[in-house]
């Protein structure tokens, strides 16, 4: 099992232009039976959403769903502790679906829908229009979500953090 998130994490790492900070206490981390690898990509960066979505399925992840209270709260403070910012995760809603409705947002990664008693939208989000797809990014200083347009050069509207997730 090792040496499946060694090859993940290789090839993962070799698909992005990324930076790996001085401090990789976020680099990767391992909640119950999930590992999440976290990479921060260069402000050239190019790739959407949409591409990291399709370069985590590659290496047999997915960008990261919380499905618990208390799998936020470990990923938040993992995060919160050398790596603070935005970051993409697996949440997204289909075109022609109303945003304002919590089963209309579902996991990448299982289908699990959204409960925004635990993961409450930021002040004014969802902001894309119910005719637009959208995907997700979470605030770890608010624990807070946001949407974001899947076909828009992800660095730029994130910050280029990208979570995926390896369920072993």
């Amino acid at each position: 099992m090792i040496m499946f998130y060694l090859i993940c994490l290789l090839f993962f790492t070799s698909q992005l232009n990324i930076i790996e900070g001085a401090n990789n206490e976020c680099t990767y981390f391992q909640y119950n039976s999930s590992m999440y690898r976290v990479n921060s990509l260069t402000n050239t960066s190019t790739e959407t959403w949409q591409d990291l979505k399709d370069i985590c399925k590659a290496t047999s992840g997915y960008l990261m769903c919380i499905t618990t209270s208390d799998e936020l709260q470990f990923v938040l403070d993992r995060l919160k502790m050398s790596c603070s910012g935005k970051f993409g995760i697996g949440l997204s809603r289909q075109a022609g679906l109303r945003s304002d409705v919590d089963a209309n947002w579902k996991c990448e990664g299982d289908g699990t829908t959204l409960d925004t008693q635990m993961t409450p939208w930021a002040n004014g989000n969802p902001s894309k229009s119910d005719d637009d797809a959208a995907g997700t990014r979470i605030m770890s200083d608010s624990a807070t979500l946001r949407d974001i347009n899947p076909l828009k050069p992800f660095a730029q509207s994130n910050d280029g953090y990208i979570i995926c997730e390896y369920v072993r």
